[in-house]
């Protein structure tokens, strides 16, 4: 698929871009060097088991383990504005 001068122009309009005739050269120019990467990449062999990773590895995150969290009243004495058991914010939406 070849790029045109002319499809070059209607994506400058579409983009709202005032290109010059130097630019829209370069720019009809780069496009195309871009399709044809893209098409060149439609040639790889992808029937192949998918990976997940690039490269091999293993999970570094912990297991999830459930502990007992914090007192309410030893999370809460900072706040600089509380009620009861929640924290006071300021409102955000009107």
């Amino acid at each position: 698929m070849a790029i045109t001068m002319q499809e070059v122009e209607h994506l400058a309009k579409l983009s709202k871009l005032a290109l010059s005739e130097e630019e829209k050269e370069r720019l009809t120019g780069e496009m195309q060097s871009i399709l044809s990467f893209a098409d060149k990449l439609s040639t790889l062999e992808t029937a192949a088991d998918p990976t997940m990773f690039a490269a091999d590895g293993q999970n570094v995150f912990r297991r999830d383990e459930i502990k007992p969290s914090l007192p309410t009243a030893a999370i809460l004495q900072n706040a600089p504005e509380k009620d009861m058991e929640c924290f006071v914010v300021p409102k955000t939406v009107e």
